[in-house]
C-alpha cells in the first residue's frame, strides 16, 4: 500500500487575490497564445511559476515564488493537511464527469515493488523540464496524478460531508 502524508501547502491568499485571474490550465496544454493571455491577465498568474516565458524560466520561477511568499500573495497552512479536490469536466457528449481525490505527499517506491505503477507513456523532455523546475523552486506546482480504487466510496462521502458542513456554515444549505 502506498504511504501518504499530509503537508503544509501554499495557496493564494484569498483576502488579496482574485482566483479567476491567477489560475490556469495545466502547463502541458497551454498554447503560446494562452500563455501570453495568462501573462497579461495578472502579474501573479501561476503560469509564471509553472510555464514561464523568461529566458531562464526555472530560476525566474524560483524568484517569483520567493517574492510571492514574502509579499503575502501566497500563504502557507499552519498545520499539515490532505487537500480534497473535486473537478468537474464536460465531455464532448455534454455529459459531466466528476473526479474526486486528494493531494498528499507520497513516499517514492522502487518500481519493482509495484506499489505505485508508472505511467505508461512518459517522455524524457517533459520529465527533464519538470525536474529542472522542481530543482530550482523546491516546489511542485503540478500534482502527479495517481489513480486508486475506492470501492467503499469513503472519499465521496467525506467530500459530501465537507461540502455540506461548509455550505451550512456559510448559510448556503
Amino acid at each position: 500500500m502506498a504511504e501518504i502524508l499530509p503537508f503544509r501547502g501554499f495557496y493564494y491568499n484569498p483576502r488579496s487575490t482574485d482566483l479567476s485571474k491567477v489560475l490556469s490550465a495545466p502547463y502541458d496544454i497551454i498554447s503560446p497564445q494562452q500563455q501570453d493571455e495568462l501573462y497579461e491577465t495578472h502579474p501573479r498568474n501561476v503560469v509564471r511559476l509553472e510555464f514561464g516565458k523568461e529566458t531562464d524560466r526555472y530560476s525566474s520561477a524560483a524568484t517569483f515564488l520567493r517574492s510571492w511568499i514574502a509579499d503575502g500573495t501566497l500563504v502557507q497552512d499552519t498545520q499539515p493537511a490532505l487537500y480534497l479536490v473535486c473537478q468537474t469536466f464536460k465531455e464532448k457528449s455534454g455529459d459531466h464527469i466528476q473526479r474526486r481525490g486528494f493531494v498528499a505527499l507520497c513516499k517514492l517506491e522502487e518500481p519493482e515493488k509495484k506499489i505505485i505503477l508508472p505511467h505508461e507513456k512518459t517522455f524524457p523532455k517533459p520529465k527533464e523540464d519538470r525536474l529542472k523546475l522542481l530543482s530550482q523552486t523546491k516546489a511542485q506546482f503540478s500534482p502527479i496524478f495517481s489513480l486508486y480504487v475506492d470501492r467503499s466510496e469513503a472519499l465521496k462521502q467525506i467530500h459530501k460531508e465537507i461540502i455540506h458542513a461548509s455550505s451550512f456554515l456559510h448559510g448556503q444549505f
